[in-house]
């Protein structure tokens, strides 16, 4: 059911969209979700262009440049974290800004982040232990 359900997904929401989506990538990191591992996902993938980076650790850091991405929204906002009650409206106009500094000054390294993964894998691969933290 649930990958049946994820095949859906793919056709509706991502099928279209896809080849604009990869830019000029050309490796995929993926990592041991059992979402990204199952046939369906698999099958997809293998009709995609991208290189599947092998081996991938099963315990490292994450590679996907969006996780990446929260992390720096994620720490903005805990920068300008309010030490009062904070009502939505509030919150939602610190999260806006947040984004657009994100848009701002952090547009390079995302960019950056989203087409290196295959780079940091390999660093992560040669860690001691295997999968260990990098310098990413």
């Amino acid at each position: 059911m649930a990958q049946q359900a994820l095949l859906e997904v793919w056709r509706v929401k991502v099928q279209g969209k896809f080849s604009d989506w990869c830019g000029d990538c050309e490796c995929l990191v993926c990592d041991y979700e059992k979402c990204l591992r199952c046939d369906v996902a698999m099958h997809a993938l293998s009709k995609t262009p991208f290189k599947l980076v092998h081996p991938c650790p099963k315990v490292s850091q994450d590679f996907h440049a969006i996780e990446n991405a929260w992390g720096m929204l994620k720490e903005n906002l805990l920068e300008t974290q309010l030490t009062h009650l904070e009502h939505r409206d509030d919150f939602v106009r610190r999260l806006h800004a947040a984004a657009t500094w994100m848009t701002k000054s952090r547009s390079a390294r995302v960019r950056e982040l989203s087409t290196n993964q295959e780079t940091r894998v390999d660093e992560c691969l040669a860690q001691k232990p295997l999968g260990g933290r990098t310098s990413w």
